[in-house]
């Protein structure tokens, strides 16, 4: 099959929503918990590393702490749910940034007895937080401008038209069979269909959580999804097989019509797949209509025949 060519530049902007998400946002993530930790239970700690005596009462780096922990809890659950937004982030670093930004200001202006290393250090976290905050902003606009650009013209020179059941080659209908097996057995069975030409392909995706009922009680399983182009025909016979090497005593097996299709992948199913079986033969319908009178001489019986009821 003809795989469709990714743009470069989409490469680029998944990559890094891909890299900001798994390596940004837990980077923040460990930082803002060692930072609020060491401020909020080691505030007289904290005043001789970063200056000369002391800075801020207890109760202000406690509250200080609190404010990061809370903060910290907030980009643990982010990434425990997988709920990174860009936008939300960013506007997350831009508070950051200016909270951070107005402390150093005020620091400044109070000629607090900071250390040297600690005034650089601070105003290059503001720095960094405002890049950041820049980056995220970046990011959620590539992602909001994609979502509202339409599709190129490229795309209907690919698929010109699609053909309808009815204009299906040799009238198969074709459909997408679907079940569901456990995770380590999900691509053997995807496998053993398609060799058995039962399906022109199978499609197994990433594990998921199903969550069911089965003998009176809601049972919670790890499997995997597996799709299955085939034709309606051979539907008993992925039936049988799945019975056969399926480990669930009621295999699922649901399934999706395709009402059409670039007519060359269509075909290319057709091509895949087990021949259809030849026809069985039919009964003979004789041509006389339920409506037809009969003539006494067509209930006569023939000569030297006796009735029955003599």
């Amino acid at each position: 099959m003809v795989q469709e060519p990714k743009s470069e530049n989409g490469d680029f902007w998944a990559a890094a929503i891909e890299t900001t998400r798994t390596l940004l946002v837990p980077f923040d993530t460990g930082v803002t918990w060692l930072v609020s930790l060491a401020i909020l239970l080691i505030p007289a700690s904290v005043d001789s590393l970063i200056g000369f005596g002391v800075i801020l009462p207890a109760a202000e780096y406690r509250i200080i702490g609190a404010i990061g922990a809370i903060a910290a809890i907030w980009q643990t659950w982010i990434l425990a749910a997988r709920a990174f937004r860009p936008s939300g982030a960013a506007l997350g670093s831009f508070a950051s940034a200016t909270a951070s930004g107005a402390l150093a200001f005020g620091l400044s202006l109070h000629h607090v007895p900071l250390r040297p290393a600690f005034r650089i250090f601070f105003w290059v976290a503001v720095v960094y937080l405002i890049g950041q905050a820049a980056w995220l902003a970046l990011i959620s606009w590539q992602m909001s401008r994609e979502n509202e650009e339409p599709q190129p013209e490229t795309e209907a020179a690919v698929l010109p038209s699609f053909v309808e059941p009815a204009a299906q080659p040799h009238g198969d209908t074709f459909c997408v069979a679907m079940t569901t097996a456990p995770s380590e057995r999900a691509e053997v069975i995807a496998h053993r269909i398609v060799e058995e030409r039962l399906a022109a392909c199978a499609q197994v995706p990433g594990e998921m959580t199903s969550y069911y009922w089965w003998k009176g009680e809601v049972n919670r399983d790890r499997e995997r999804l597996l799709f299955l182009k085939t034709r309606t025909d051979l539907l008993p016979d992925i039936q049988a097989l799945l019975a056969e090497i399926h480990p669930a005593e009621v295999p699922e097996l649901v399934l999706l019509p395709i009402v059409g299709g670039l007519p060359a992948y269509i075909s290319w199913i057709g091509q895949e797949l087990r021949p259809r079986r030849p026809a069985t033969a039919q009964p003979a319908v004789t041509d006389a209509s339920p409506d037809t009178e009969r003539s006494p001489e067509d209930d006569a019986l023939p000569e030297g025949e006796a009735s029955p009821e003599e």
